[in-house]
């Protein structure tokens, strides 16, 4: 609860902030105080402190049994009467855990906003390693939306996602419009296998 919080609460007012700052510096173009760059510098440490810490309090599945296990329990736990999120994941490994901790983050962001906007009623998960790449599918049946338009404001975090993406070299889609549901393609590259996870 308390990641949870960090992560979807705290975050998003830092990134509200982060935007009011950059949107200052648009329009007083180069007429401002050297203090907004101190300020906006100091938002982003924040924010990625912020990310840090959440990310450390996650569950104790993540950790103890993997990435592919996380997801499930996840898939699991947001699953109710009107939506049903389905994982599948193929021979997946053990990676490092700070690559576990970032995919597993962004994933469990992604979802949330499926929970939250989607009006889905089915949602899927497909992991799968592939030429040294972990790539993630994530699709939904709901009402979908405009990935451009929603770029303009980032009601969903799209942009922090993709920025988080971009970082770890990697590439991140979005197939989405109106009434026909959303896909979402991320491939990153593997950081550091550990030892084969078993999958039941």
């Amino acid at each position: 609860m308390i990641a949870e919080t960090l992560n979807h609460s705290v975050s998003s007012l830092l990134s509200s902030a982060g935007l009011h700052i950059q949107a200052s510096k648009m329009l007083l173009k180069k007429d401002y105080p050297d203090e907004i760059d101190k300020a906006q510098k100091i938002v982003n440490e924040a924010a990625d402190k912020i990310r840090n810490l959440s990310h450390s309090l996650v569950s104790s599945v993540l950790l103890k049994f993997g990435l592919s296990f996380a997801i499930q329990d996840l898939c699991d736990k947001y699953s109710n009467s009107t939506l049903n999120f389905h994982c599948d994941c193929i021979n997946l490994t053990r990676y490092a855990q700070g690559f576990e901790l970032k995919i597993n983050s962004i994933i469990d962001e992604l979802l949330n906003n499926i929970i939250k906007h989607s009006m889905a009623s089915n949602a899927e998960i497909k992991m799968k390693e592939k030429n040294g790449n972990l790539e993630i599918t994530i699709l939904d049946d709901g009402k979908g939306f405009n990935p451009s338009q929603n770029y303009k404001v980032d009601g969903l975090g799209l942009r922090q996602i993709e920025t988080r993406i971009n970082k770890m070299q990697g590439v991140f889609k979005i197939n989405s419009s109106s009434k026909e549901g959303t896909s979402i393609f991320i491939s990153v590259p593997i950081e550091q296998r550990r030892e084969p996870l078993l999958l039941h």
